[in-house]
């Protein structure tokens, strides 16, 4: 059972360590709800909960015919012609759903690649072509999706700020980039009811504290609202076997055994490192490469989820900050 919320953002956000990420990937969202859940709420049972739910990442969300259509980066896929050449960053979920259960069904296993060709993308694997991709307003779908009207989603904002010392006083001017979403963002949810209540109320919260760097100056706040997702829930099925699927959120397998066929798969490798944690207890995140929403992964078998890293903090209090990998997945 899938959920849909919206976030609308009344403040860009800062999500990233070098670099200011558009996409607040699902395993940074999760981070923030257990915060929220541990440190704002007090509730440990809640973090447990919070854990084992499934979560796509923040993602864009268009409006259309009373539902909405979330989008997921695209720009990655293998291709003859480079996607962003073309124009085309992103595709919703109905599209990447249709791709690979097509892929799954006339490819056999065999990899795909998408060839440019009268006005539209073809999905070829070998020396067949299964499917054709409409591409048009930034946007690749099935069908031709003239109802859908891609735009610049995300507004770099680069401001300046003033870092103090607290031990010597002595100040520190630099710049840091934040992101204004320029369209309502939306993070689909797979539980049940319950978990549905839990997870919207630590959302609100959060919403009203702010996610991300910065929060001290107001950056990452929203506020969240219900919303109706268009793409059937019978595509949010998860991984049943082997063959292709898409990742709605950020994905990285355990070490005891990868079940992830890497050279058939297209990889948006995201980059997880820096500093986290309160002032009085800050802690150095690992260094994690891991698949990010959007990425198209042929499983050999169901994967281990969710999947959680403890993080070391040279003895901060209890409990120890974790990574979660628990992303909702796009059947094929």
């Amino acid at each position: 059972m899938a959920k849909l919320f919206l976030l609308e953002f009344t403040s860009p956000y800062h999500v990233g360590w070098r670099e200011s990420l558009k996409i607040i990937e699902s395993v940074t969202l999760h981070r923030a709800l257990l915060y929220a859940a541990y440190e704002l709420l007090g509730d440990g049972g809640l973090a447990d909960r919070l854990t084992k739910t499934r979560m796509s990442s923040v993602l864009p969300a268009i409006k259309t015919n009373g539902c909405y259509e979330v989008l997921v980066p695209v720009d990655h896929l293998p291709s003859t012609v480079r996607l962003s050449k073309l124009g085309v960053e992103w595709a919703p979920i109905s599209a990447v759903g249709k791709l690979v259960a097509e892929v799954n069904k006339r490819c056999g296993g065999r990899a795909f690649v998408l060839v440019p060709g009268d006005g539209a993308l073809k999905v070829k694997c070998g020396g067949d072509f299964v499917l054709d991709l409409s591409v048009g307003e930034g946007l690749l779908t099935v069908g031709g999706g003239d109802h859908l009207r891609a735009g610049a989603f995300f507004e770099l904002l680069e401001v300046w700020r003033n870092r103090v010392d607290r031990v010597t006083g002595a100040a520190d001017l630099f710049k840091a980039t934040l992101v204004k979403p320029k369209t309502t963002l939306g993070v689909i949810v797979d539980s049940d009811q319950q978990q549905f209540e839990e997870v919207e109320k630590t959302l609100r919260l959060l919403g009203e504290v702010g996610i991300g760097g910065m929060r001290t100056t107001g950056a990452g706040k929203f506020i969240v609202r219900e919303g109706r997702l268009c793409a059937g829930e019978d595509m949010l099925t998860g991984v049943s076997g082997p063959g292709f699927h898409v990742t709605l959120g950020a994905y990285l397998p355990s070490v005891t055994g990868d079940p992830v066929d890497r050279t058939r798969s297209a990889v948006r490798l995201v980059q997880l490192e820096g500093y986290a944690g309160t002032p009085l207890h800050t802690y150095i995140l690992p260094k994690v490469v891991y698949a990010g929403a959007g990425s198209v992964l042929y499983f050999d078998k169901t994967p281990a989820l969710p999947h959680v890293i403890k993080i070391g903090t040279g003895g901060q209090p209890a409990p120890a900050p974790v990574l979660v990998f628990n992303p909702v997945i796009v059947g094929g």
